[in-house]
């Protein structure tokens, strides 16, 4: 899965955009905006025709995580190659005008963020947040803002899963239960910014009783990420279909289904009775009759 040097140009931008300077956002938007052709195009050519310099192009493929212009350059002519690339020569955008083109265009880039992510994933990470989990006592979920609701409904499908697992209603009432954990208990964090004062104070409680956390983030190197035993990284790619507005948990949602059913698989004969149970009990709701085997 990861590795030392970016595994996607694109994916690679999109992490590191807020911290770029002005003018290595200018390259940086001149590459979106251009990635089918900027490959075949020199360092001088690029700071030429976005308006730029040449010590700009190199500071920006620097802070972007490639150690020189021509391994960018080939990352990204493989990357645009690639048979899973699929080019939307009508529209780089989404329009009234085509909602046909546009959801594909929509879809093409979910899709590659759940690629990217997969990609970004640490095993290593992801065995040690299965075994965190599976020998917890008690596991809560967390988030602040749209990313409360993915810990509530994280809670509830990880429960099916022979896992105690419980997210308060609100961030107040999770941080007084985080003062109440302890080491035999997990706390797993879910942020797509990686930045949140209210999530910060709470991992921090949980510290102090020994509890063990872990995040999922787009953007590790935050002080959540920084905080955590153990981190998982997501991509989005939000900021190619809007403008500064982080509303997917896409990415988020597929690391949690993966934790998921790598826990269900531990023990799975039991696990399958479990939610033999835990449906059963849900009949009478959704109208079926009960079947336990």
């Amino acid at each position: 899965m990861s590795s030392t040097s970016p595994s996607s140009v694109v994916d690679a931008i999109i992490a590191c955009r807020e911290g770029l300077s002005d003018a290595e956002k200018t390259v940086a938007n001149f590459i979106l905006e251009h990635a089918q052709t900027v490959s075949q195009l020199s360092a001088t050519m690029i700071a030429r025709q976005s308006g730029t310099s040449n010590t700009t192009v190199s500071r920006f493929v620097r802070s972007i995580g490639f150690s020189s212009f021509s391994e960018m350059r080939y990352s990204l002519a493989r990357e645009m190659s690639s048979a899973d690339y699929r080019a939307f020569e009508g529209t780089r955008s989404i329009s009234m005008e085509d909602v046909g083109t546009s959801a594909a265009y929509i879809l093409e880039n979910k899709i590659d963020e759940l690629r990217s992510t997969l990609s970004a994933l640490d095993e290593g990470a992801l065995r040690q947040a299965v075994t965190t989990m599976s020998q917890a006592r008690l596991v809560m979920f967390a988030g602040v803002g749209s990313s409360l609701s993915i810990a509530q409904c994280a809670a509830i499908k990880f429960s099916q899963a022979r896992i105690n697992a419980i997210a308060s209603s609100t961030t107040d009432a999770a941080q007084l239960t985080a003062m109440l954990m302890g080491p035999e208990d997990c706390l797993v964090v879910i942020s797509n910014s990686g930045r949140s004062d209210r999530l910060c104070r709470m991992m921090s409680f949980a510290i102090d009783q020994g509890v063990q956390t872990i995040v999922i983030t787009r953007n590790p190197d935050a002080e959540l990420g920084s905080l955590a035993d153990v981190t998982l990284r997501v991509v989005a790619r939000d900021s190619l279909l809007v403008t500064s507005f982080d509303f997917s948990h896409n990415s988020i949602n597929y690391v949690l289904e993966v934790l998921l059913l790598l826990l269900f698989n531990v023990d799975r004969r039991e696990n399958e009775y479990g939610l033999g149970l835990f449906n059963a009990s849900m009949a009478g709701e959704k109208g079926l009759l009960p079947s336990i085997q």
